[in-house]
């Protein structure tokens, strides 16, 4: 279960900060660059996903947990382009069927 200390650690205003402005860059990025399977929630799920795992991830490779390694780097590549890439097949098998 995560502790206080963790859950301070998430809501470090500078942190927020940056999770807004990373949101923002992906919204922006889902309008600028009109791929049909990057919108606003696939936006906002991977930021917020990335913003959970990243103090893990970073400890994975700081603290050189060998074991870990191959989690890390699957969620680190699920999080950044995998989902979208889910979505999008989930959404052309759906129009398929309606």
């Amino acid at each position: 279960m995560i502790d206080r200390q963790a859950l301070a650690e998430y809501a470090r205003p500078w942190k927020l900060v940056t999770l807004l402005l990373g949101i923002g860059l992906l919204v922006l990025g889902s309008f600028y660059y009109e791929a049909p399977d990057w919108d606003i929630p696939i936006s906002l799920i991977m930021a917020i996903l990335a913003y959970l795992t990243a103090p893990w991830s970073l400890r994975v490779i700081v603290e050189r947990r060998w074991r870990l390694w191959p989690a890390m780097l699957f969620a680190t590549w699920f999080y950044r382009g995998s989902l979208r890439q889910l979505s999008s097949s989930i959404l052309k098998k759906g129009q398929k069927h309606g």
